[in-house]
């Protein structure tokens, strides 16, 4: 997975401005965390269940479409100990286009945005056993074989990812699902296969909505 790493605006401050160790410190561990996230989801190595940041995500895709799609409420611990309900998006296997991920990250030099993105035009991202964990999702949707509040603990479409006893399940074997747009606090992956991933970090850098 090629990755192209594009920094902005970060050289046009005034010198007696700059913080450079704090800076350093946080940005550091902002993409060391980033990176481990991508070789953990590219090796198929990230545990299902881990403590999120501080703070969610925004994550957009142009089009999804794939096989097997369940989703049921859940519950995450970002790492302050705060619990945080979330409706639980899985896919057993799909293809998405124009995939892009991003965040704003707090440093002494004040807010930036850090985004990963692979364009539409760079073809589609292969993904296995994918799984969000939202607080907010819009999109335009197309099932097939859809069926609505089933049993969170019996669903089956994706091998291994079921919700509690007693909830409220949704489940269909075929989908498409176009104009994506979702806050998260975590995304994992069994596997991401893609081409001319791009991630970047700046003032001005966009937003993947």
């Amino acid at each position: 997975m090629p990755l192209k790493y594009q920094g902005r605006n970060a050289g046009h401050l005034p010198r007696a401005s700059l913080r450079w160790g704090r800076f350093a410190a946080t940005l550091a561990a902002s993409l060391t965390v980033t990176g481990a996230l991508l070789v953990a989801i590219s090796q198929g190595t990230l545990a299902a269940s881990f403590a999120v940041s501080g703070r969610d995500m925004k994550v957009s895709a142009n089009r999804i479409e794939g096989n097997g799609y369940v989703t049921y409420p859940a519950v995450v611990t970002s790492a302050d100990g705060r619990k945080h309900p979330v409706t639980v998006v899985a896919v057993n296997a799909g293809r998405v286009w124009g995939l892009c991920q991003s965040s704003q990250i707090a440093t002494p030099l004040g807010r930036f945005v850090l985004r990963l993105s692979s364009p539409a035009q760079a073809g589609s991202v292969r993904v296995s056993d994918l799984r969000l964990s939202a607080t907010s999702v819009s999109a335009d949707l197309n099932f097939g074989k859809l069926q609505i509040n089933r049993d969170a603990a019996s669903l089956d479409a994706v091998p291994g990812v079921v919700g509690a006893l007693g909830d409220d399940g949704l489940q269909a074997i075929g989908f498409t699902v176009e104009n994506v747009k979702a806050r998260s606090w975590a995304v994992i992956s069994g596997s991401l296969q893609a081409q001319g991933t791009r991630l970047a970090i700046g003032r001005t850098e966009p937003e993947c909505f």
